[in-house]
């Protein structure tokens, strides 16, 4: 169950580790972005008291199941939605593609949270009630260190990957400014 807990959201954490960084790289603007997460947090609390509803008929590795199913396609599409995006050289992203972008962060999100709600479910199921929630915490903490010890090195590779361009008046000017050195080279052309 550990080495699970350590590995089961390998598949989504380049999409969704990166996905706010790279929108606010295609022009989203940040206060956008982050007001996303004012409207968040309803949708998210009304959906963990309706999935813990829901949990006591269901069993919780079904709903986990699914909604990783759906967690893996909105990391797919969004993925894919980011890259298709026009590049922001010169102006900020079309308003146009804000509500596709909101939906697919929205229900990424929602699939995560019930992921984690389905999992503590099934964590109070295995649990031996003589020890109280001490299992509950010890898998809990196995499935947050499985959470937080990829997004850094995720992260870097990313970084390294990334082909960026340098605009100067709708013009590229250099092909490659990915990396610390190059990029302070490009900013200081203008």
């Amino acid at each position: 169950l550990a080495l699970i807990l350590l590995t089961n959201r390998i598949g989504v954490f380049p999409a969704e580790g990166a996905s706010s960084l790279q929108l606010i790289d295609k022009g989203m603007k940040r206060v956008s972005l982050t007001s996303l997460n004012m409207v968040l947090f309803p949708i998210e609390m009304t959906t963990t008291f309706l999935l813990s509803r829901l949990l006591t008929r269901i069993h919780p590795l079904k709903v986990m199941y699914f909604c990783y199913l759906l967690r893996i396609s909105m990391s797919l599409l969004l993925s894919l939605f980011i890259h298709s995006l026009p590049p922001a050289e010169l102006e900020m992203m079309p308003s146009r593609f804000y509500p596709l972008a909101y939906t697919l962060v929205i229900l990424s999100s929602l699939a995560g949270r019930s992921m984690n709600v389905a999992g503590m479910a099934y964590y109070a199921q295995i649990s031996d009630p003589r020890f109280g929630g001490t299992y509950m915490s010890l898998f809990n903490t196995v499935s947050n260190l499985g959470h937080q010890m990829y997004m850094s090195p995720i992260l870097k590779i990313i970084d390294v990957a990334s082909v960026k361009q340098c605009y100067k008046e709708g013009e590229v000017v250099m092909n490659n400014c990915a990396g610390h050195n190059l990029y302070s080279q490009c900013a200081s052309m203008g």
